[in-house]
């Protein structure tokens, strides 16, 4: 059974390097791509096409909303 992909999306790196690490702790989830929310988000999002995507609804560069 494949891997389920997530793009996380969170502007404070030491937050978003300890929710990768507890997500690809788990043996059916990976976390496929990150991003600060910057305008590369979508671009990533395109390039890996996750199954699911974590936001950071307090995002300082972007609104989150634009991204959803």
């Amino acid at each position: 059974m494949p891997k389920i992909r997530v793009l996380l999306i969170e502007d404070n790196r030491i937050l978003r390097d300890g929710i990768t690490a507890m997500i690809n702790g788990h043996g059916d989830v990976t976390v496929a791509a990150v991003s600060d929310g910057r305008e590369d988000t979508l671009l990533k999002a395109r390039a890996v096409k996750p199954h699911v995507m974590l936001i950071d609804l307090g995002l300082d560069s972007q609104n989150s909303l634009d991204i959803v």
